[in-house]
């Protein structure tokens, strides 16, 4: 898909206003989602981008889409190995796609934050802040400061039920790179999917056994239904990793599935 091609398929309609566009020389250029779906079947089903463009994974109605973008917009703002999604907000006259980087890390583990497991995964990533996700702890002030104690020094922690989270993260792009998601089960990591905030990579640390649930490794459990939860999330794109922290040995749940 070349810068003509994107050119040809722009409209005098303004009402989709795409950040961080397309071409380097274009900052702010303006596409319909009739535009952007043009561009998606140019690149995608019929052309051979240009070398300067690359292609870039985005959601619309929960459906995985793509898009090329120029390479030199892509290299200031895209790490190596990151994923990158386009995200429509709502806005009063438009809906602006922006462009998000992939959570620095989502984690499931029932304790959250305890004993030195968050230290040494900052120690292995630089995160600024942890942002717990629970409905519970949401609502429990007493529970919120026993975990703020209980974080590393310097580390900013906030708590939100499900659905505020998913708000607050999608508003938040600049800091997810640095940011850690906590979760206490993959019931509320298929929530956290299902409700748009997409993660491409998921890292289960700690499920306590409990009635109905069976041991799959080391010290992570899951019943059936949290089996199949995280076979769905699997069969969508999301790699999941059992590892508890960085420096010991790690199971993919893909060579895991098939067995359980």
């Amino acid at each position: 898909l070349d810068q003509a091609d994107f050119l040809g398929i722009l409209t005098p309609d303004h009402q989709h206003r795409m950040v961080g566009a397309c071409n380097d020389r274009l900052p702010n250029s303006y596409l319909t989602h009739r535009d952007l779906l043009a561009a998606y079947r140019l690149g995608h089903d019929k052309h051979t981008p240009s070398e300067r463009f690359v292609k870039v994974p985005f959601f619309k109605r929960l459906e995985r889409k793509a898009v090329w973008l120029h390479k030199a917009y892509a290299r200031k703002h895209c790490g190596t190995g990151k994923t990158w999604f386009l995200n429509f907000v709502q806005t009063p006259k438009w809906k602006e796609v922006i462009i998000i980087e992939e959570l620095g890390l989502v984690r499931i583990d029932d304790r959250l934050i305890h004993g030195q497991v968050i230290a040494v995964w900052c120690r292995h990533q630089p995160f600024t802040r942890i942002v717990i996700l629970d409905d519970g702890v949401a609502a429990d002030p007493f529970m919120q400061d026993v975990l703020r104690l209980s974080a590393p020094p310097g580390l900013q922690v906030e708590v939100f039920s499900i659905a505020e989270g998913i708000k607050a993260l999608s508003q938040d792009a600049p800091a997810r790179r640095t940011t850690m998601v906590l979760l206490k089960s993959p019931l509320a990591a298929k929530r956290l999917y299902a409700g748009g905030l997409r993660y491409n990579a998921l890292n289960i640390g700690g499920i306590g056994h409990a009635p109905g649930r069976k041991n799959i490794f080391k010290n992570i459990s899951a019943s059936a239904e949290e089996i199949v939860i995280l076979k769905e999330l699997m069969n969508q794109g999301v790699k999941i990793t059992l590892l508890t922290v960085p420096g010991e040995k790690s199971q993919a749940f893909s060579d895991l599935a098939g067995r359980l």
